[in-house]
């Protein structure tokens, strides 16, 4: 069942802040058991009993809430994007990421800090569902094609609803664990790890899925879908450059081209790395020795 607030945007607009606290932290309860979600959000918000906040409005983007950013989007403070909720050991951490409007990331972010406090929850935005990569990145090759060899086969065997469900919960762990990296200016090479790799590569194999199983439908069912097929289709590329600058990066901290291989563990990964040093470390003594032998030799003639 689609999520949808219990009281209507006037009355929530109309709430002091401490009454709007209160009503979110029971929304945000309800929101999190439901996955990805539309958020318009406005980073200056002015209540009832005069304090200002950040305001979050939650649900599908039709009706009372698209008509609502419509009339807003125009302003500096507002945005809109998708939401969703993470529960840690530490709590609830909230995730939007903006990508339309003029609201600004850090800005929301800032404007709600007394709310996020209030909540006792973490918030985290970002600018954009995805992360704006460079092109040049679409000839790196992260094996797309035994992607989409892989996924066509498993598809046979899966109903659309649990390919759908594959994607958003790949996208959304994408949004936690790799985007933040992405877009942070100050993130090295040598901070990527297999983990984020292998998130990536989820993530675009889950889109290629919804394409592929969606393609397969018959019309009619294929009109229920566009929605999700739209969505995974403007992600594709973007999944793909971000899986590619991975790979990039950890090659760039390998002095040698090691292939990282997301259908094995970490362990066999480890396995199959230390094998690989172990292998280098023969080479380093064959060299050693040459190397004596040539020290030898130079010290031989020297005396001649």
């Amino acid at each position: 069942m689609a999520f949808k607030h219990k009281k209507k945007i006037a009355e929530i607009l109309a709430m002091s802040f401490e009454e709007y606290a209160k009503f979110l932290k029971k929304e945000i309860n309800r929101a999190a058991k439901l996955g990805q979600l539309d958020a318009v959000v406005c980073s200056q918000h002015a209540f009832a009993d005069g304090k200002e906040s950040a305001l979050v409005l939650m649900g599908v983007y039709t009706g009372e809430l698209a008509k609502f950013f419509k009339e807003n989007k125009a302003k500096k403070e507002f945005a809109k994007g998708t939401c969703f909720f993470e529960q840690t050991d530490a709590g609830v951490t909230m995730h939007i990421a903006l990508n339309a409007g003029k609201g600004k990331p850090d800005k929301v972010q800032k404007g709600g800090k007394k709310l996020w406090s209030k909540l006792g929850i973490d918030s985290k935005f970002y600018a954009g569902e995805l992360p704006n990569l460079d092109a040049s990145l679409d000839a790196v090759n992260v094996g797309e094609e035994e992607l989409t060899a892989t996924v066509d086969a498993a598809n046979d065997e899966q109903k659309i609803g649990v390919v759908v469900k594959q994607y958003k919960q790949a996208k959304k762990l994408l949004q936690q664990e790799v985007v933040p990296f992405i877009t942070d200016k100050a993130t090295k090479d040598t901070d990527y790890t297999n983990q984020h790799f292998k998130i990536a590569k989820k993530a675009l194999a889950s889109a290629i899925s919804v394409i592929d199983k969606v393609e397969e439908l018959d019309e009619n069912k294929q009109v229920t879908y566009q929605k999700i097929l739209a969505a995974a289709q403007k992600d594709q590329p973007q999944l793909k450059r971000i899986a590619a600058k991975i790979k990039k990066a950890l090659m760039a901290t390998n002095e040698v081209d090691i292939e990282i291989d997301d259908q094995l563990s970490d362990a066999e990964q480890a396995k199959k790395m230390q094998l690989s040093l172990e292998e280098l470390d023969q080479v380093f003594t064959k060299l050693d020795g040459l190397k004596v032998k040539a020290l030898e030799a130079i010290k031989f003639l020297k005396t001649q």
